[in-house]
């Protein structure tokens, strides 16, 4: 009789695999018998199984690079986190710090600061702390004092396995998936903690370990050399078809995990003499405190505040005096009628006005120390944002604006949908236009073999600046298309001929039935735009049985209404390559793929929400995203 238990969770039997697929704790010794549990089995046949399929067949292999610098890195933040030693006093205030900070951003003023995160170098790995050649799923490198650390490629796992499933990959994400799947954990090569047996270095990490993985991948850039390394292994075995692709080119925003602060910054003013020259002189040994700060701005803008009351009825007190003077003497010697003295008004006045309108107002993260010190005003750690790279990014047209505080990524995918770089904006305010340059710089120095492969780089109405595109083509071969963005022009709505009612900045011609021109080419000789009456579903001309044919059209015309309009009605548009083209509306319609694949990277394998802080940690979570979808991609 067969066991009714026999096919529950816990069921395991002896069945024969690929030893490749077997990359458990101990797999550097080729098993005679592998244990496959049923569960995983039944998994694996499911559609619900692509992630433990994508585990199963990663090539840890190619990652052998990659370890090696993990675990010198590890090695090297152990040493330094034993080694931490008090400095010299930092005296520098909070407020002069958050002034340096804002100062220091791209749109603080700061022009040679990067818009476009760029990965820290190549961690160099000594062969007397780590061997590539050595290690291997379950193989460590051996330290000689403390315990062995957690595997790299089962921690590596962890992470992909949880945006393989759709979800954002944060230590605690990825600890509750541990804790909830056996499955997950034995794809990933961990083991159960086993209380009779003891600590066990393949056991289940603690959120410490997985916080501190997540940190030391992030900080030294290896989730990027993965991203690329995968990127160009699909490029280079045709899993991403290139052939009659075009580049698209967008940004997107993710929700920050912090807090915004507004702050006044005078544009071009030192920020340390501002701050000194609004506060009293003290020493530097001698900060003043938070509190006592406080208080002298109430002093000091309660002083202001009497200064200007006096200042203003000391004015009224003159012009009283001027105006009743002119009164008595009105009526005295009966002058002609005189119109009255205008209020003047003082000039300290005028220059603090004048002072407030030249102010600006600066979003930025918190001003910290990222130490936990009893003095934190007198202690050696550096200020610092809490969220370097946050900032307000506005969405939206003119009617419909909203702000998110948010960090900001350029996004890179071809027409069909594929993304194949997002990298993280080092400041979220920036505008969509600027980063378009040096993103192409360092996509085609990342990956060369790409350099000649496409032939335009299709954009929204951010990117239309005739400077950018020709730079674009120069430097990068690339023909820019976009929307014409209208900015100051505005819709023409006289001298268009008779019938037509306007003509968008776009070139869209509208007649008065509501009704769009049919776009037909340009005359160079005559210098005209030519359009064709507007067609029906039919295909017909829609004036035959426009009510508005006798204002429009003249009676012998039995084709329709044609009209030319010269290329001064459109300045910035160029004839040859006009936006209102059936060509050119065609090749902007694969634009919108873009959208598709920032869907993909943002929410089917990752959150729009983040849970780290930081560009660093921003553009991890970009990099496991794109990871786990070009992994995906490879099982056809």
């Amino acid at each position: 009789m067969e066991d009714p238990h026999h096919e529950s969770i816990g069921d395991e039997s002896s069945v024969t695999i690929d030893p490749v697929l077997a990359q458990g704790p101990f797999a550097f010794q080729l098993p005679l018998f592998v244990l496959v549990s049923r569960d995983d089995i039944e998994l694996l046949a499911s559609q619900d199984g692509e992630w433990l399929r994508v585990l199963r067949g990663l090539d840890w292999k190619a990652l052998r690079g990659v370890a090696a610098q993990y675990y010198q890195a590890l090695f090297e933040f152990n040493l330094a986190a034993a080694a931490k030693r008090p400095g010299p006093p930092n005296t520098e205030s909070e407020d002069e710090a958050t002034q340096r900070l804002i100062h220091e951003r791209p749109t603080g003023g700061n022009t040679g600061a990067p818009i476009i995160h760029h990965p820290p170098p190549l961690v160099p790995v000594v062969p007397t702390v780590v061997r590539p050649e050595s290690i291997e799923p379950g193989v460590v490198p051996i330290r000689i004092a403390g315990r062995p650390p957690k595997c790299f490629f089962s921690l590596l796992k962890a992470f992909l396995g949880v945006h393989l499933m759709g979800k954002a990959a944060s230590a605690d994400e990825v600890h509750h998936h541990l804790l909830l799947s056996p499955p997950f954990v034995r794809a990933c090569g961990f083991t159960l903690p086993d209380p009779a047996v003891g600590y066990r270095q393949s056991d289940i990490p603690s959120p410490r370990k997985l916080q501190q993985f997540e940190q030391i991948m992030a900080d030294r850039g290896l989730w990027s050399q993965i991203r690329i390394q995968t990127i160009q292994e699909n490029i280079q075995r045709e899993v991403i078809e290139l052939e009659d692709e075009d580049l698209v080119l967008d940004t997107t925003h993710y929700v920050a995990y912090s807090e915004m602060q507004v702050h006044t910054v005078e544009p071009g003013a030192d920020p340390v003499r501002a701050v000194h020259e609004s506060t009293p002189t003290v020493a530097p040994t001698a900060p003043i405190p938070r509190r006592r700060r406080k208080a002298i701005r109430k002093v000091q803008q309660k002083a202001a505040r009497r200064a200007h009351q006096a200042a203003r009825k000391k004015a009224k007190n003159e012009w009283c005096e001027r105006r009743d003077a002119a009164r008595q003497k009105r009526r005295s010697k009966q002058p002609r009628r005189k119109a009255k003295p205008s209020y003047t008004v003082p000039a300290a006045r005028e220059e603090a006005c004048a002072k407030e309108s030249s102010a600006q107002r600066k979003s930025q993260s918190k001003t910290v120390k990222n130490c936990r010190c009893a003095d934190r005003a007198t202690c050696p750690h550096p200020w610092r944002q809490s969220d370097p790279g946050a900032g307000t990014v506005v969405k939206g047209t003119k009617t419909g604006k909203k702000k998110y505080w948010a960090h900001k990524a350029a996004v890179l995918s071809t027409t069909s949908g594929i993304p194949l770089d997002a990298s993280a904006m080092t400041d979220a305010a920036t505008h969509d236009g600027q980063p378009v340059v040096p993103h192409l710089e360092m996509f085609f120095n990342t990956y060369p073999d790409l350099q000649d492969v496409f032939g335009n780089l299709l954009s929204d109405t951010a990117y239309d600046d005739d400077e950018t595109k020709q730079t674009v083509e120069d430097r990068f071969g690339l023909i820019m298309k976009t929307f014409v963005n209208p900015r100051s022009i505005r819709t023409r709505t006289k001298d268009l001929g008779r019938g037509m009612k306007r003509l968008s900045p776009a070139g869209t011609l509208t007649c008065q039935a509501d009704r769009e021109m049919t776009y037909k080419g340009a005359s160079f000789a005559r210098e005209r735009f030519i359009y064709d009456p507007p067609r029906l579903t039919t295909g017909e001309a829609a004036c035959l049985t426009c009510p508005f044919v006798g204002i429009c059209c003249r009676r012998d015309n039995t084709e329709g209404r044609q009209v030319e309009l010269p290329f001064d009605f459109l300045p910035h548009i160029n004839p040859a390559d006009p936006p209102m083209s059936k060509r050119f509306k065609a090749l902007m319609r694969r634009r919108t793929a873009v959208e598709r694949a920032i869907k993909r990277i943002k929410l089917d394998f990752g959150d729009d929400h983040l849970t780290r802080r930081g560009t660093s940690a921003f553009q991890a979570h970009l990099d496991r995203s794109l990871i786990a979808l070009h992994l995906m991609l490879r099982l056809g």
